[in-house]
């Protein structure tokens, strides 16, 4: 059958798919059933050799085997199979509901997937604190609404970034504890058909797969774990693309800061041109994780205890999710293995204004010296425009105003009117994000996932 969806074929890596794919949900609904035989058994409910049996019967169980044909209810196309293979299988499937089976899997799946994105967040974030202290001293020219606004320095910026992705991991840790859970209680959650046994097989398979139970549920999972892990995704998605829009910004021609790399052409008609190709398909890609939002956040309002409006959606939405924001980090992984600062562009770019970004150390001295706060504003505002309208230089304008000098005195202006010397706390606000950073890093060495490897990656 020809590849329709892109993300069979083009975005997300093999990894990712793969925890997605047909075989291994089959294999996940195989494992439950397993599982269940080894519960009952540990519980007295049915004997050894029944159970190895069934346990025989269902290990030769294969997808080849055309589990699919009935579309309709793919559980019980499979349970009719193995009836069809196995004897001795009447405890097939006991007490459970295919929501039991569908909620477990979708856990597997959202843990195994967050692994992945785990290996690549801890990238970026070491890559972000390596770009913050290397650039921790070059200075560059902030932007508020598109205009020059004060110095900052570029390791500055990335230490922003560095915060927020921090922060979007953090947000994924927390989401895990709600979401990645077993759901085994039966039909209406009440495990009736296990009677006393009910929480021991539960425990059972919360030992098995090594994840905690529900506490309580209906017949399905509550879908709010579903809505915080895609909401939180989604803010993820959302920082990369500002970074994302960040390289896309600073790569204008006119500003040229900053560059995403590529070794092929980067139009197929305009030689001259490099595009940010993987700048521009993490904003596209992030506004598809962005919709995803509105179902996951409609799913939660199920009928009762429970109808089946969630399950089309849900097929669609979580593998689509994960596999898009594969796709994101890495295209920002690709982004930050190759990136060009030019440090000559980022000078142009700081002496640009002629000295109008440092308006407002002048205010704050005038201020200091006596004069008051309103009055400084407006008589460095009056400079400025006619720096503005005039072409002047606004560092001579200062230091022949009269009023100025009336206020600090000229050996003062040099210094007063260097970027270097208007960055305030800059240093220290960059080490605190680093450190919050690399406690983040650590959560993931020590409680997540292993280090990650570049070799890993599908770019």
């Amino acid at each position: 059958m020809s590849d329709v969806c892109p993300l069979d074929f083009r975005y997300g890596s093999e990894e990712m798919r793969n925890i997605f794919s047909r075989k291994n949900y089959f294999d996940n609904i195989l494992l439950i059933e397993r599982n269940l035989i080894g519960a009952l058994n540990k519980a007295g409910i049915i004997k050894d050799d029944e159970a190895s049996n069934l346990v025989s019967t269902l290990n030769n169980i294969h997808i080849e085997d055309k589990v699919n044909d009935n579309t309709e209810h793919e559980i019980s196309s499979l349970l009719e199979l193995i009836e069809l293979k196995g004897s001795k299988i009447r405890y097939l499937h006991y007490g459970l509901s295919s929501a039991d089976i569908i909620d477990t899997i979708i856990s597997l799946q959202i843990k195994e997937s967050l692994t992945i994105i785990y290996k690549k967040l801890y990238y970026i974030l070491s890559k972000l604190v390596e770009y913050s202290i290397r650039y921790k001293k070059t200075i560059m020219v902030a932007r508020t609404h598109g205009q020059h606004a004060l110095p900052i320095t570029l390791g500055f910026k990335f230490a922003n970034y560095l915060f927020e992705f921090s922060r979007a991991t953090e947000r994924l840790f927390d989401a895990e504890k709600r979401v990645v859970l077993c759901k085994i209680s039966g039909a209406t959650g009440t495990m009736a058909p296990w009677g006393d046994a009910g929480t021991s097989i539960q425990q059972y398979f919360s030992d098995v797969l090594n994840i905690p139970c529900y506490t309580i549920t209906t017949q399905v999972a509550p879908r709010d774990g579903i809505a915080e892990v895609i909401s939180d995704l989604a803010v993820l998605a959302s920082i990369a693309e500002r970074f994302a829009v960040e390289i896309r910004e600073l790569m204008r021609t006119e500003i040229g800061e900053i560059e995403e790399i590529h070794k092929s052409a980067g139009s197929s008609s305009l030689p001259q041109k490099n595009n940010p190709f993987s700048a521009e398909r993490i904003s596209g890609l992030s506004r598809i994780i962005r919709g995803f939002v509105i179902t996951a956040l409609e799913n939660i309002a199920l009928w009762n205890e429970r109808d089946l409006s969630n399950s089309s959606s849900e097929r669609i939405e979580i593998s689509h999710v994960f596999l898009t924001v594969d796709q994101i980090l890495i295209d920002l992984i690709y982004i930050l293995d190759n990136i060009k600062i030019n440090e000559i562009n980022i000078y142009k770019n700081l002496i640009l204004t002629q000295g109008r970004i440092m308006s407002e150390a002048l205010v704050t001295k005038l201020t200091l010296k006596g004069l008051n706060r309103s009055d400084s504003y407006k008589l460095v505002r009056k400079i400025v425009e006619v720096a503005d309208k005039t072409g002047r230089d606004f560092v001579s304008l200062i230091m022949s105003n009269e009023e100025i000098l009336r206020y600090i005195k000229k050996e003062e202006l040099p210094d007063l009117l260097s970027p270097q010397g208007y960055l305030g706390a800059t240093y220290t606000l960059i080490d605190s994000a680093i450190e919050y950073a690399k406690r983040v890093i650590n959560d993931i060495l020590n409680g997540k996932v292993h280090k990650y490897s570049k070799n890993t990656i599908n770019s």
